[in-house]
């Protein structure tokens, strides 16, 4: 499997799970569709939710880098990697703010499917959330 195939399975299963599992969240002045998943958090744009505003000076920025504009969809994963040895520590607060929560995927895409994979990081979330189904209860 390539790793487009891949990132598309997993946005195809979390865009489900996020859809079945719905809570809109405020992002700063944004609101997004989120779903939780311990140790996972799910972010799903749609293009009925507004981008952040972009100043002049990061448009042209971009501009320069030869960046392209957003896609109208987008999904970022996020993924709570708890040391094994404290995880089941009664201390651990299973809430997305501690300092082990990394981005493991941010890919956006159009109506046509054409994919743009920002980053994917690989790793152990991939099977814990998507490939077992009772992974993907909500907390």
């Amino acid at each position: 499997m390539t790793r487009k195939e891949r990132v598309r399975m997993i946005r195809d299963r979390a865009v489900q799970f996020a859809m079945a599992n719905r809570h809109w969240e405020a992002i700063g002045t944004q609101r997004r569709l989120t779903a939780r998943a311990w140790p996972l958090m799910l972010s799903y744009r749609t293009p009925f939710q507004r981008l952040f505003n972009a100043t002049k000076e990061a448009k042209y920025w971009l501009a320069l880098c030869s960046q392209k504009a957003n896609l109208p969809y987008g999904l970022n994963i996020w993924f709570e990697d708890i040391p094994e040895h404290m995880a089941n520590h009664p201390d651990i607060m299973k809430d997305f703010t501690s300092q082990y929560v990394r981005k493991v995927l941010n890919v956006e895409w159009d109506r046509q499917d054409d994919l743009d994979i920002l980053s994917f990081r690989r790793g152990l979330w991939e099977t814990q959330a998507f490939l077992s189904d009772a992974a993907l209860e909500v907390c």
